[in-house]
């Protein structure tokens, strides 16, 4: 199986809590600065979002529903498709036990790949049990506990039947009733504070066909999720979306500070400030842009000088010529000339 970004949780997981928070009446605008937050990388389902900024979200989440109980009631929000792939993958398979190995093999594509679920047979039962932290903070509690839900909720979705467990262990602490919990879990034998999360089910229910099964789709769904975790990518930073869109603005015959602001959703001051901060500037970003884009131009190309000079600015190819040997201490055809076997050799942009 193909490995994800450590400490990353899926856009549809990062989604799904954005849009709890802003539905709670919650502050949501304030997240916007956190990575993987922007409408942009939430729009794209292969972008990998830090755990971290998850977390803030579910935390606004748990404050705000007073306490780890909330993941119940958040739960009822997931419907089947909230989470993507795994969603399908998980109510998939000749049988409950087979759908609960694949759900767990593959919760990594949907969360970090540090959480973890496994399927425990002992004689006549069965048990999904998921391993916890020692004195987690509520936070992490609630995670836990709406992980732990949600297979449950996609186990009934699978069975189209209520499904039953025999027990169920919870690593919180016990709230002031357990009516909320009991309509969840469907049993009043719930014992909390345990050494882990767990839900026990008769090994014969897990064992029944699921209805409706197709014989060939769990091998379909598995291929697109390894697809999906292949191809995902981390967040960019802020400073390669910057230079995305430089890049873009090149592109476009648009290298103004002011545009390439706009593109970034912020002014221009504060494109400039941005800058400072990662120690470079705004001319020493260009002017790296286009001395890369120039050799690439150059080497890759057959352009005449003058139709590479108006693609990086510059009004003429004289202008151009003169930048090279700044750069370069070679002319563009001297440049053009000789084999490439090094790479571009480009001056990082420095504070100055």
């Amino acid at each position: 199986m193909p490995t994800v970004h450590e400490w990353t949780v899926s856009a549809h997981c990062a989604r799904f809590f954005r849009a709890l928070v802003r539905d709670s009446g919650g502050d949501s605008a304030r997240f916007d600065e956190l990575p993987g937050l922007s409408s942009e990388d939430l729009g794209d389902d292969l972008i990998r979002v830090p755990t971290a900024s998850a977390v803030a979200l579910w935390e606004q989440l748990v404050v705000a529903g007073s306490g780890p109980f909330v993941a119940l009631r958040l739960t009822d929000a997931a419907d089947i498709g909230t989470f993507g792939v795994w969603d399908y993958l998980s109510t998939c398979g000749p049988d409950l036990r087979t759908a609960f190995a694949t759900a767990a093999e593959y919760l990594r594509v949907v969360g970090d790949a540090d959480t973890r679920i496994e399927g425990i047979e002992s004689g006549s039962l069965y048990t999904l049990q998921q391993s916890v932290g020692v004195d987690v903070p509520d936070v992490a509690e609630a995670f836990d506990l709406m992980t732990l839900a949600v297979f449950l909720r996609r186990a009934g979705e699978a069975t189209k039947t209520p499904l039953v467990p025999l027990k169920v262990t919870l690593a919180h602490r016990a709230p002031a009733g357990v009516r909320r919990h009991a309509e969840h879990f469907g049993t009043r034998n719930i014992e909390f504070e345990a050494a882990a999360n767990s839900v026990t089910f008769r090994l014969d229910d897990v064992r029944r066909p699921l209805p409706g099964f197709q014989p060939g789709l769990d091998r379909l769904l598995r291929g697109c999720a390894d697809r999906i975790m292949a191809t995902s990518r981390a967040t960019p930073t802020w400073q390669e979306r910057f230079r995305a869109a430089l890049d873009s603005a090149f592109r476009g015959d648009a290298v103004a500070l002011d545009h390439v602001a706009a593109r970034l959703h912020i002014s221009g001051r504060s494109l400039q400030r941005r800058l400072s901060a990662l120690g470079t500037t705004w001319r020493g970003e260009v002017s790296a842009a286009r001395e890369e884009r120039a050799l690439r131009l150059l080497r890759e190309t057959d352009l005449p000088q003058q139709a590479i000079a108006t693609r990086v600015g510059y009004t003429d190819a004289r202008t151009l010529r003169r930048a090279m040997l700044r750069w370069q201490g070679e002319t563009p055809a001297a440049l053009r000339a000789r084999p490439d076997t090094t790479g571009p050799d480009i001056a990082q942009p420095v504070l100055g």
